[in-house]
């Protein structure tokens, strides 16, 4: 029983001794140029999954469901860089998102009736307030200078 691991090191130490072959070298990946109509292809293909995504988003922010909106539409952002148009509805989607829960929490402090007798419920108010002023100017700003991508 001494002599087992001797004799397990010997043959594990013969079987490396063997002739050893250099492995043949790995081929190089070379990457193929892509034309204007892959990256045409590219983008109508992320377009068209993006808008599906969007019209998730959408159905969600309507139905009341900001954070599920939200959430779908940053990742369209994340998701789909060669959709341009669907990465700009996002944004105005999201603005939207944060627009609607500002003017949400402005109707809430309105309706508790502390906003004249409390001063720190005066305040809150008025920054969500501000928040939808905000949203509003920005949203009108950009749909202005919206471009539509080829």
């Amino acid at each position: 029983m001494k002599a087992f691991p001797l004799v397990i090191a010997t043959i594990f130490g013969l079987a490396s001794c063997g002739s050893k072959q250099e492995a043949a070298p790995a081929p190089q990946y070379t990457p193929t140029p892509l034309t204007a109509e892959t990256k045409i292809a590219a983008r109508a293909v992320d377009e068209t999954a993006a808008a599906a995504v969007l019209d998730t988003a959408r159905l969600a922010f309507h139905a009341g469901g900001y954070e599920t909106a939200a959430r779908l539409a940053r990742s369209v952002r994340q998701r789909y860089p060669a959709a341009l148009n669907a990465r700009e509805d996002a944004i105005l989607l999201i603005d939207s998102i944060e627009m609607a829960e500002a003017a949400v929490r402005v109707a809430r402090l309105d309706a508790t009736g502390c906003v004249d007798t409390d001063e720190g419920v005066a305040v809150e108010r008025a920054k969500a307030a501000d928040k939808v002023a905000y949203y509003q100017q920005k949203l009108a700003r950009d749909l202005q200078a919206r471009k539509r991508h080829g």
